[in-house]
């Protein structure tokens, strides 16, 4: 069975929208409302939105250019960020946007890219405007630090959005961070950057995972060549969460015990998904089988909500 940090923590908060996002809105899914639960899958909040923005332009434009040698110019960077923005909103010019309906935004448009528009929520010109705008400030801080600024004083390498793979017991666990530097004499650094978010364990968590993925994958080909199977520890990985709006950087360290409780929340965590399936076939999996979350107030974020309360009261 696959397990990941974000399933996990998915299943953990609400098994029913971890049944319609890994199970109802698979590709492979015959299931009557499967095309349905693929459209509303792809739903992004404005927040999740921005941060995907940024996610784009340092994977896809900042990392490869570091690679090369080359400097970043700041303003190439945003010129990039603004074309990803436009191809993923449609509009050529986000300042352009109007009213949101799908008669002002085209017909080429998908007007319903948004959850907020799904489902009601705020969505204007102004609130758009402003989550580009924190895109720009989150690149603007992440190319003045000194995580890139140092790149050219200490040769280093940067693999950015990255799926590593190990085994644990019985388990395929899958984790992809934002970003791995392995710079020459120094240890490895795995990097977890937030567009917005408070400080919280589960960062720390979800850190730790990907230190221990680092630590168990088998090499990559473009990985240091003295980089081996079980060549490093995962209390020797560098873990650092980088607030991007705030442009904050908090350091975290792995010791002996954190290793093994985060090995042991792996294994229960996959291990109470895996008795939650039953040893079924996804199609033979139905909706009622997980229960919806014991927190109500997380409905109001899940793009699922339609298909979940489709029928019937919210809580009936």
């Amino acid at each position: 069975m696959k397990w990941s940090y974000s399933a996990g923590r998915t299943f953990a908060l609400c098994p029913r929208r971890w049944y319609f996002r890994y199970i109802l809105a698979s590709r492979r899914s015959k299931k009557l409302q499967s095309t349905e639960a693929l459209r509303l899958r792809k739903l992004r909040s404005v927040s999740a939105w921005r941060g995907s923005l940024v996610d784009e332009v340092l994977s896809r434009y900042v990392t490869p250019r570091l690679n090369r040698g080359a400097t970043v110019d700041e303003a190439a960077a945003l010129g990039y960020l603004k074309e990803v923005a436009s191809h993923r909103s449609g509009p050529p010019s986000l300042a352009e946007w109007g009213d949101l309906s799908p008669s002002n935004v085209g017909p080429e448009i998908d007007p319903y890219l948004f959850l907020e528009r799904e489902y009601g929520g705020a969505l204007t010109k102004s609130i758009i405007a402003q989550a580009l705008e924190e895109a720009r400030l989150a690149l603007r801080n992440i190319l003045s630090s000194d995580l890139i600024g140092n790149s050219s004083s200490a040769p280093s390498y940067f693999i950015a959005q990255r799926t590593l793979f190990f085994k644990l017991e019985s388990f395929s666990i899958f984790s992809t961070p934002d970003l791995i530097v392995f710079s020459r004499g120094k240890n490895p650094l795995i990097v977890d950057w937030k567009v917005e978010a408070a400080q919280n364990r589960h960062h720390w968590l979800q850190l730790g995972v990907y230190a221990l993925a680092l630590s168990r994958v088998n090499p990559h080909k473009d990985f240091p060549k003295d980089y081996q199977l079980g060549s490093i520890d995962p209390t020797q990985i560098r873990l650092l969460e980088y607030q991007l709006l705030h442009n904050e950087q908090h350091e975290y360290e792995l010791a002996q015990p954190d290793v093994l409780e985060i090995e042991d929340h792996i294994y229960r965590s996959a291990l109470q998904l895996s008795a939650m399936l039953g040893g079924h076939q996804p199609e033979e999996l139905r909706e009622s089988d997980f229960p919806r979350t014991q927190w109500p107030h997380l409905c109001l974020g899940c793009e699922f909500r339609k298909i979940c309360w489709e029928g019937q009261s919210k809580w009936s």
